[in-house]
């Protein structure tokens, strides 16, 4: 249930003539609100009658500070109250609301300057090959913290709207037409933050064109405070394990996964143990193929951290490394340069960032959805260790194994026949490889030289997890620094 009005309730909403919609959430309006409302609707040079003011706020919003907001809106603006308390929630609801083609994405916290929509109107007429654009802000920046704070993040800005190729939509200022915002499905309220990113992700792969108009300027009003700042921070990263989580990798792959994300399998108890097991038995009764002191040292240098404790060193590094990191920004804070407070700031955030995606990565496990036992796909990244980066060659994806790797696989009781499908025809000279499924040897049933594939006869007596191994000669690639086993392309049933 919502409610909304403007100086008139009795507005049809059909009979707005507006040209443009300015669309601002009210949430996270750090006391400045009224101020940008009142730059919007009362010094824009673009005539009052051609744009809409679309607000919305949650239902626990401060009820003299919404009569304050009615008294300076036009007729044809209006205010929506929601039980949304996320400022991405509501300006997903403002774009719903908007009844002009042309929408104007903003927040409470930014001011416009007077010539804002007059301009936005010119470039949308100059490029109408534009599904949108991107505007500039500078910062208002009360204490150092903030203007630090200003500093990294219009470093960033800049780097997505003059280098990235596809980060190229800004919240807090952003012009697009309806048509391209509604194709491109809008901003997805379940993803918070993160959903800026995913928006512009989507209108790259569907080819629509954002420009870039620096000479357009608002200010954005940083407020400098270390718990908002956390609270944003986490936001953003829980946003984008969700979107791992249900394979955004598939869908938007300009999106770099993170490398904790990535590795994940590689802390996993289970399947570090799984490689120490299966390597002390490969060296102790001397099989083939043989791994040396040296082979034995790097299993043992990249699995026993993981085989003794899991993901909890790493965790506990992070947590640790945040505080220290949070102590630092605030001496710095206090006693420090700019140019060190800035450094100290930016450590505490990536510090922030990491210990958040490393709790995040664990909390999701997930399967291949076609029908696979395990793929290179980012989703069976978890299920893995030994394993490196996904790569692509000629067109297929696949990730280098080490010479001794573990995947979870997930096979209900009796017989099966499994297929490991690999490059090795192409990528790599033949090497003798034993498999081991739960520690035990598993007899290869066919090897297929011609196109990579080995085939396991595999028998399950139960439904609990099943761990394969396998053990291969390795190999040292030029310029390459890694022990390589096997280029897997994918694991299933023959």
């Amino acid at each position: 249930m919502h409610s909304s009005s403007g100086k008139s309730s009795q507005q049809n909403p059909s009979d707005s003539n507006a040209l443009i919609s300015v669309l601002m959430p009210l949430e996270f309006h750090r006391d400045q609100a009224i101020i940008a409302i009142r730059k919007w609707r009362q010094e824009q040079t673009l005539p009052g009658s051609a744009f809409e003011l679309i607000l919305v706020a949650s239902h626990d919003a401060n009820a003299a500070d919404m009569d304050e907001i009615r008294h300076v809106l036009a007729p044809q603006d209006r205010l929506i109250q929601t039980a949304a308390k996320h400022d991405i929630a509501q300006v997903a609801e403002a774009a719903r609301h908007a009844r002009a083609d042309l929408l104007f994405f903003t927040e409470s916290h930014v001011w416009p300057t007077p010539t804002v929509l007059k301009q936005c109107l010119d470039v949308f007429k100059r490029h109408p090959e534009w599904a949108g654009f991107s505007c500039r802000t500078h910062a208002s920046a009360p204490n150092r913290l903030a203007r630090s704070e200003a500093r990294m993040y219009e470093a960033d800005i800049q780097h997505g709207m003059t280098e990235s190729s596809w980060r190229k939509i800004l919240d807090q200022c952003f012009a697009t037409r309806r048509e391209a915002y509604e194709e491109a499905a809008g901003f997805d309220l379940g993803f918070g933050h993160f959903s800026e990113w995913l928006l512009a992700a989507r209108y790259h792969k569907l080819g629509l064109s954002i420009g870039y108009v620096p000479e357009i300027e608002l200010v954005h009003h940083y407020i400098g405070q270390w718990p908002e700042l956390r609270d944003f921070t986490e936001d953003f990263v829980d946003g984008e394990a969700l979107w791992l989580a249900c394979g955004g990798p598939r869908q938007e792959p300009m999106i770099e996964v993170p490398l904790e994300w990535s590795s994940r399998g590689e802390r996993r108890k289970d399947l570090a143990r799984h490689i120490l097991q299966i390597a002390w038995h490969q060296k102790r009764w001397k099989l083939r193929p043989r791994l040396n002191g040296g082979d034995m040292m790097q299993v043992l240098r990249r699995h026993w951290v993981a085989a003794l404790l899991g993901d909890r060193l790493d965790t506990v590094r992070a947590r640790a490394t945040l505080l220290w990191r949070h102590v630092a920004l605030i001496l710095a804070r206090a006693f420090a340069s700019d140019a060190q407070l800035d450094r100290a700031f930016r450590e505490a955030i990536a510090a922030l960032v990491h210990k958040r995606r490393l709790d995040a990565s664990s909390d999701v496990e997930k399967v291949a959805a076609d029908g696979s036992l395990w793929t290179p796909d980012e989703l069976d990244a978890g299920r893995a260790a030994g394993i490196y980066a996904a790569e692509v060659y000629d067109g297929v994806a696949f990730r280098w194994s080490s010479n001794v790797a573990s995947v979870e696989l997930k096979l209900p009781a009796g017989e099966h026949l499994v297929q490991v499908r690999t490059l090795a025809h192409i990528l790599m000279k033949p090497v003798e490889t034993l498999f081991y499924l739960n520690g035990q040897m598993v007899p290869i049933e066919a090897a297929t030289a011609a196109d990579g594939t080995f085939v396991l006869k595999v028998a399950r007596d139960s439904e609990n997890r099943a761990t394969l191994g396998w053990v291969c000669e390795h190999q040292q690639a030029p310029n390459d620094s890694r022990i390589l086993g096997l280029p897997v392309t994918r694991i299933c049933r023959a």
